[in-house]
């Protein structure tokens, strides 16, 4: 318990309203891979086997959209991924016992006469959102171009959105979770794509303020739109995404497709107060750069308050900044994110690849043979090591009735009393939990064997739980700390 009137206490009585965070697998705490631009199944075990060549523990594979038949949902590419079916369960889940985490976006190609069931199904259930004033779907674009949204307002698109995820497991790939994407949702228009479907007199002419003071359509649905509950875009929009996220999990608890009775496990790029229910969340295309590393830690926090303790960002940055991977940043960004809720290494299709076994030549300046591998498998073995202690915290926040309101916090939450825990960097003195501080320099270090950072301790005694516990420093709670600032 903490204290009533503490910043943690204020939280969770927020998460009592719009309701306590699920509990995901004990697995999910553990390491995610992933990279866009895999175009096979060959791809995608190299770097399984990379892990295992290197003895680097790993728990999931993830899948970007290369693995569809010209991007549709619930479809296969089996010119490049026809074996995808036993790739997932008898590669990843029996022979390295991991597990499969597809991408599915929230857009629906639109095609008319191709066979493509999960459209015309769709289509014939009334379930697309449709153009204003018109008795037709509304077309946006999205990866597979010509694309239709699901409208869940409608009660039959749960039912069938259901339906599309119990043939897509029986039938292509016995998947272990789902990646939402795309459901903003995202448009690649500006609102309309198709002429005929434009309103003249738009809601957005008629505005008394303009939330955010930018375009409201812009990559995203027109505001005019109606659900099928009466409601607009401009009303429901923010909700979209977790409207998807609710019929996903609601597959995933249901006892006829989940006979296994296997934890839920989502991750969403849209969120909305509540949806830490339902599912966790990575916070978005980022940067390989040190800032973007920092916001990793301030998105983080955020996301806790919000009451999605379950998130985490893309490691090393998914937008690479030049032709190769920063093998300093990246290394230091495993030792920040292996300590993160979501552990996830993610890269674009522009950028090389950046899973660990791909730094096992670099070496770091001035520590021997010590490469950046060897830093970033140390880092996601102390990840294991705590996995224990964040699985509890995890359920003191979603199951037990404490008024524990954050897990990955800063420091003054821990320490409401505490003046300087208010005045000490949030992107370097980090509370995981009540008990362990992450306490880590998130700028670059020029000299590895010198540099130096300083942080703040509460007063007591601090002891280095991941390397040495006879490393310890006794603060008095008046200054900052200076310690060995790292890679």
């Amino acid at each position: 318990m903490v204290n009533s009137n503490s910043p943690d206490s204020v939280i969770s009585y927020y998460h009592r309203i719009v309701g306590k965070p699920f509990l995901p697998p004990m697995w999910a705490l553990g390491w995610h891979q992933s990279k866009y631009c895999l175009r096979n199944v060959g791809e995608h075990k190299d770097v399984v086997d990379k892990y295992n060549q290197y003895r680097i523990p790993l728990d999931v594979q993830w899948a970007d959209i290369d693995y569809m038949d010209e991007y549709k949902d619930f479809t296969v590419d089996f010119k490049n991924f026809g074996n995808l079916t036993s790739y997932a369960k008898e590669f990843l889940q029996q022979a390295n016992h991991l597990k499969f985490v597809p991408i599915v976006d929230a857009a629906i190609a639109y095609r008319e006469n191709d066979g493509y069931r999960t459209f015309t199904e769709g289509k014939d259930k009334n379930v697309f959102m449709k153009a204003l004033d018109r008795n037709e779907v509304f077309q946006g674009r999205g990866w597979p171009n010509e694309v239709a949204f699901p409208d869940f307002t409608n009660p039959n698109t749960s039912d069938w959105w259901q339906y599309e995820l119990t043939q897509f497991h029986k039938e292509l790939v016995e998947f272990d979770g789902l990646w939402l994407d795309m459901n903003e949702p995202s448009n690649f228009c500006n609102g309309p794509c198709v002429e005929k479907q434009r309103v003249l007199d738009t809601m957005q002419n008629n505005l008394f303020y303009t939330p955010s003071g930018r375009d409201l359509e812009s990559k995203t649905l027109p505001i005019d739109l109606k659900h099928y509950n009466g409601y607009s875009q401009l009303d429901a929009h923010n909700y979209y995404g977790s409207m998807q996220t609710q019929a996903t999990f609601g597959w995933f608890k249901d006892p006829k497709q989940n006979i296994e009775r296997k934890r839920p496990f989502i991750i969403s790029r849209s969120t909305f107060p509540g949806q830490g229910k339902y599912a966790g969340k990575w916070l978005g295309d980022n940067a390989a750069t040190y800032e973007d590393m920092q916001r990793s830690v301030t998105g983080t926090m955020m996301m806790n308050i919000f009451g999605i303790p379950f998130s985490g960002a893309d490691i090393c940055g998914y937008q690479q900044t030049s032709d190769t991977t920063n093998a300093k940043l990246c290394a230091r960004w495993h030792q920040l994110g292996g300590l993160q809720p979501f552990s996830r290494n993610h890269a674009s299709c522009q950028s090389p690849r950046q899973d660990p076994g791909m730094f096992a030549d670099v070496k770091v300046p001035g520590l021997n043979e010590t490469t950046y591998m060897d830093i970033m498998k140390d880092a996601i073995i102390h990840k294991y090591s705590l996995m224990r202690y964040f699985y509890t915290q995890m359920f003191q926040l979603s199951i037990l009735n404490t008024n524990v309101g954050t897990f990955y916090k800063p420091l003054f939450f821990a320490f409401p009393n505490d003046p300087l825990a208010y005045k000490a960097s949030p992107f370097e003195n980090v509370m995981i939990g009540p008990y362990l501080k992450l306490s880590i320099k998130t700028t670059e270090v020029e000299d590895t064997l010198k540099e130096t950072n300083e942080y703040y301790f509460p007063k007591g005694i601090w002891c280095d739980i991941l390397n040495s516990m006879d490393d310890c420093v006794v603060s008095d709670g008046t200054r900052m700390i200076e310690l060995k600032a790292g890679v």
